[in-house]
């Protein structure tokens, strides 16, 4: 498009498309005169919400089983590219909602781009009088201009946690399973008619030797079972796991061993 043009072109992408657009200019920079994204994560290769998040793992790791080496490689490039660096010849603009439902807005703010908040779910935002204003703006700017501006231009940066919320989210964890573990190692909620229900995953702490029991949602496939989270690194038993993967499952309603290999 570029070559027909015979100038560097602006790349509009929509969720997992301003993902592909992002991409696109860290491997043709030169190719490429901006970016902008719409409820695209551009801090982590995923980051959806925890009602989509299983389905997605599940596709992912069913990907993963039946990828080649040549296929794995590539997408291990496409994530380093995603997350690496980003040219700083190329306008980067990244519109975002709080009330997106399916991306956590706060991977899809990020440093150095002009962020642009609006209000709207994930699936509207390509169709949002708001974003369509922004763009408006976005493609009538002169690129000098906006570069001189980059700096003022940044609507939120991204922050981390506060550490009370962390504290309260984990006093909820326990709280919660203190109530349905036990329901769950007696059979209730087990993976039987359905693929999907609940399991109770036994995993020893890394550093205190301790064994810990984690009431988690799990998708039954054949003698295997995936378990997933959206807490991602904050989940102590995914941790846990890679230092000892001999572990327990509590399934139907007993009590089973199972050998673990985290994605």
């Amino acid at each position: 498009m570029a070559a027909d043009a015979g100038q560097r072109v602006v790349v509009i992408g929509h969720s997992r498309g301003g993902q592909h657009g992002t991409v696109a200019a860290v491997r043709a920079p030169e190719a490429v005169e901006a970016v902008v994204t719409l409820g695209s994560p551009l801090r982590a290769a995923s980051a959806n919400h925890l009602l989509t998040r299983l389905p997605v793992q599940v596709l992912t790791t069913i990907g993963e089983l039946v990828a080649t080496a040549s296929q794995r490689a590539e997408e291990a490039a496409y994530e380093r590219d995603l997350l690496g660096p980003f040219p700083a010849e190329v306008r980067r603009v990244s519109i975002w909602s709080k009330t997106d439902g399916i991306v956590d807005w706060r991977l899809s703010v990020v440093r150095g781009a002009r962020n642009v908040q609006v209000v709207g779910s994930h699936i509207g935002l390509s169709c949002n009088a708001q974003v369509y204003r922004a763009l408006v703006s976005i493609l009538e700017r002169p690129a000098q201009r906006v570069g001189r501006r980059r700096a003022q231009a940044v609507v939120e940066e991204p922050t981390s946690e506060a550490p009370w919320t962390d504290v309260l989210q984990r006093r909820a964890f326990r709280a919660l399973n203190a109530v349905v573990r036990p329901a769950i190692q007696r059979g209730f909620g087990t993976p039987c008619l359905a693929p999907w229900g609940l399991v109770v995953l036994e995993h020893t702490g890394r550093r205190t030797g301790r064994t810990y029991e984690s009431p988690l949602l799990a998708l039954r496939l054949g003698r295997r079972v995936m378990v997933t989270t959206y807490r991602k690194d904050r989940s102590q038993w995914v941790r846990n796991l890679e230092e000892q993967p001999e572990t327990h499952l509590w399934l139907d309603g007993r009590r089973k061993p199972y050998r673990a290999l985290v994605l």
